[in-house]
């Protein structure tokens, strides 16, 4: 147990565990904040699916019925995955794609077929979804492209979801409105479930900033914080808890002065969303006819999923002097050429402006010219390029 010294300058606990019996009063945990603003609410608690599956053989005889299972629980998740997108077939396309994503997995004759031959070899329908899926995960993990190896968590949660129906448990849940929602994951399929019950906020264990899941949450602008380890079993089930979705700071059974500074903070917040409110549905355009292009500005490749949901009609800026900060050393051309590759093809047929490197001298890299008579000045922009003469 930790006492960290919170902005208003009261000492407050930090839990990194704690039995719920235990718990007497308000404490904090700490997570990464995935989708802004404020939720105070119940908690619902989503115990984690335990996955802990023997590498059993099956007897030949039997291999026709784990076939058979393995067909009706594939169907059963894809009728559920084509009932969420009959529900959000007025939302944006880029809305409709994110969960149609997860329905080319599932539909995919390869991946049938991969996991029938595993059966046929002799495995549990539960241990050949597994192996293919982890197999299929291992490949995205070894990647160069961070999105796609963050998408192995989107197929991590695909693989619990199969798994659980297998198992038979229930693939809905009975939330009461306006309650906060704490488990291990949440699948892009679960978000719009919980928009659709009412649900005010999500805690998770694992998940990733630029995870489908974490997008569909800042879309529908409900607040969320992943990364809080041990969520689902150091936050009792239905007490009141408070989700910060800026600082990523979470706080259950919070007293009466923490509850009456959150709910004042969420008050304005409200405020402020009803002025934007009444203006992001406009048409970009002047009173004399004109119409006005917005568009968005980006540091990295993870944030252009999040500019196409928000209906940004291309990328005003690239900060590129951003890879160099994430690098930690001046990348060579064909570095370059993938990244701003990876960027032009997800924004295409939208344009996209790259910025030359604008780096000050808190940017300092490996490999960058060293002919500053200003230091403080560092190198913005196209003087970068100035001392390059080959």
């Amino acid at each position: 147990m930790i006492n960290n010294e919170s902005e208003s300058g009261t000492t407050k606990k930090e839990n990194t565990i704690a039995a719920p019996s235990q718990i007497l009063g308000e404490f904090v945990m700490k997570g990464i904040p995935s989708s802004s603003g404020i939720s105070i609410g119940k908690a619902y608690i989503i115990q984690p699916e335990t996955l802990a599956i023997p590498e059993e053989y099956i007897s030949p005889d039997i291999i026709p019925d784990e076939t058979v299972r393995f067909e009706n629980a594939l169907e059963e998740m894809v009728s559920e995955l084509y009932r969420v997108l009959s529900k959000i077939k007025i939302e944006s396309k880029n809305v409709y794609a994110v969960v149609e994503t997860n329905l080319l997995i599932l539909t995919d004759s390869i991946f049938i077929d991969s996991i029938k031959k595993r059966i046929r070899k002799g495995y549990s329908v539960e241990n050949a979804v597994i192996q293919e899926f982890d197999h299929r995960k291992q490949k995205l993990k070894l990647s160069k492209d961070a999105i796609l190896r963050e998408r192995g968590i989107e197929l991590e949660l695909i693989k619990e979801r199969f798994i659980r129906v297998l198992r038979n448990r229930t693939l809905t849940y009975s939330i009461a409105p306006n309650s906060i929602v704490v488990a291990q994951s949440v699948s892009p399929a679960e978000i719009i479930n919980f928009r659709e019950a009412g649900v005010i906020g999500i805690i998770t264990e694992l998940g990733g900033i630029s995870s489908h899941s974490s997008i569909l949450a800042r879309t529908f602008e409900i607040p969320e914080v992943i990364g809080v380890k041990d969520a689902t079993q150091a936050i009792p089930e239905n007490v009141l808890i408070i989700v910060d979705g800026y600082s990523g700071v979470i706080t259950a059974l919070p007293d009466k002065k923490t509850l009456e500074e959150y709910q004042r903070r969420k008050d304005k917040e409200g405020e402020q969303k009803k002025k934007l409110g009444k203006m992001m549905k406009l048409p970009s355009v002047t009173t004399d006819g004109k119409a006005i292009h917005l568009m968005t500005n980006v540091n990295f490749p993870e944030e252009i999923e999040s500019s196409l949901l928000y209906g940004a009609e291309g990328i005003g800026l690239v900060r590129t002097e951003h890879l160099i900060t994430k690098l930690g050393y001046f990348p060579s051309e064909d570095e370059q050429f993938v990244w701003y590759s990876e960027i032009a093809q997800q924004m295409y047929p939208s344009p996209v402006t790259f910025r030359a490197f604008d780096l000050g001298s808190d940017k300092y890299a490996e490999g960058m010219p060293h002919h500053e008579n200003n230091p403080a000045l560092g190198f913005p922009g196209i003087k970068f390029f100035l001392p390059k003469k080959e």
